[in-house]
Order: structure tokens, then C-alpha cells, then sequence
């Protein structure tokens, strides 16, 4: 079962799981329906139908984009059971990557005004850190040694 490490390393542990047992069990088969409703009607629209509005590489783009987080996600869902070292740099990778890649079509879209661009890119990465990354990073930070062989 995907939670026997988890269970193993918990049990007795003194600071809260709650959070950490959602986020292996049901956080990413959240992550990968909302992926799965955003990407294969998008594919299947640039693909087959060619009806999109505007640019057709600012389109492909954006879903280039979400299929290399779903990628990223699917990599961690699959490390984070395992509970270790190699699981815990996996899951900072993503989530510091989520706010970067997430932010990075706001440069494309303000291609022609880069200076609207940059801030776009910061503001949309800042917020994405604020609200999702920064707190992610403090709560497994707390509980590293859950992580350590």
C-alpha cells in the first residue's frame, strides 16, 4: 500500500501528518483530474479541431507548459511515498518549480512590452510562492527528518 512508509515513520512522530498524509494520498490525484480536464481538450483542440484564439505557439506553449508540471507532479506522486531523501529533494524541486513554470507564460503573452512582461513573471511567481510554495517548503522543512534514512 502506498502509505505503509508513510504509517511506519509516523506513528509515533510529535509534530502533526495530517497535511503530509493528504498530500501523498489524494493531493495529487486531485492535481492530475484538474491536469487531465485543463490538457486533453486543449491537445485535442490544437491537434484536430486548429480552432484556438490568437497565436497558435502562445497556445501550444501553455500546454507545453502544463504537461511538463504534470510531469513534474507525476515524478513526485510517485517519490513522495517512499518517504526519503531522494522523495524530499524531488518535492522541493516541484515545489519551487510550480511558481517558475507557472509564471513563465506571462512572458510570452507580453512579449511585445517586456518590462510588462518581467513584472507579470514576478507578480504571478510571487504570488504562487506566497499562497502554495513558501508555505509547502516551511511545513516539510518542520518535518525533514521524516525524510532521512
Amino acid at each position: 500500500m502506498i502509505l505503509d512508509t508513510y504509517n511506519t515513520k509516523t506513528k509515533n512522530y510529535k509534530k502533526g501528518t495530517a497535511w503530509l498524509k493528504f498530500y501523498i494520498q489524494w493531493l495529487f490525484v486531485m492535481i492530475f483530474i484538474v491536469y487531465a480536464i485543463e490538457i486533453l481538450p486543449k491537445a485535442y483542440n490544437l491537434a484536430v479541431i486548429k480552432d484556438f484564439s490568437g497565436s497558435p505557439v502562445l497556445y501550444a506553449a501553455d500546454l507545453l507548459q502544463q504537461i511538463l508540471l504534470l510531469i513534474i507532479y507525476i515524478i513526485t506522486y510517485k517519490a513522495m511515498p517512499a518517504m526519503n531523501k531522494r522523495s524530499y529533494s524531488i518535492n522541493t524541486f516541484s515545489l519551487w518549480a510550480l511558481p517558475l513554470i507557472s509564471s513563465l507564460a506571462w512572458l510570452y503573452r507580453f512579449r511585445e512590452d517586456p518590462m510588462k512582461a518581467f513584472w507579470a513573471f514576478m507578480i504571478s511567481a510571487f504570488i504562487i510562492s506566497a499562497v502554495w510554495t513558501i508555505p509547502n517548503i516551511i511545513y516539510f522543512k518542520k518535518r525533514k527528518d521524516l525524510f532521512l534514512d
